[in-house]
């Protein structure tokens, strides 16, 4: 069994449809970095992800695309938000206070982790495809 890694970098739900593209490829590494960086390929997320990261990160993004390329990626959780449709309010739990919102909290939760919160929870579910995650000060 191969060892898992988590993604060094954070990316939006765009790029990582294109890196999951990559798992398996018979293409070298090398040459996926090229067809990343390179304007002319098919990953023009990543690529715009290259020109906006500071050359710091450089190492990162290379380690990600070998590791997705290796098939050694532990994928991100899909994140979900609490909504309840008929009021339109959102759950927020913050300094171990629960309330209800209109307005969607600025952090998110797996599916496991609502769900240990409340087992009632499951039906407002709400994915959601924002790479806006954030950790919940508790």
């Amino acid at each position: 069994m191969t060892k898992k890694y988590k993604l060094k970098m954070k990316y939006t739900p765009e790029e990582l449809k294109e890196l999951k593209v990559m798992i398996n490829s018979r293409v070298s590494t090398i040459r996926i970095l090229v067809d990343c960086i390179a304007k002319d390929y098919s990953y023009h997320a990543l690529h715009s992800k290259y020109l906006n990261f500071p050359s710091s990160d450089d190492f990162d993004f290379m380690a990600d695309i070998y590791n997705v390329v290796m098939d050694q990626v532990e994928w991100p959780e899909k994140q979900y938000r609490v909504h309840d449709k008929v009021t339109d309010q959102y759950i927020r739990i913050e300094h171990h206070q629960t309330w209800w919102s209109f307005n969607p909290p600025n952090y998110l939760r797996t599916k496991q982790q609502w769900l240990e919160i409340n087992p009632a929870y499951e039906p407002m579910l709400e994915e959601v495809e924002d790479n806006k995650v954030e950790e919940e000060n508790e």
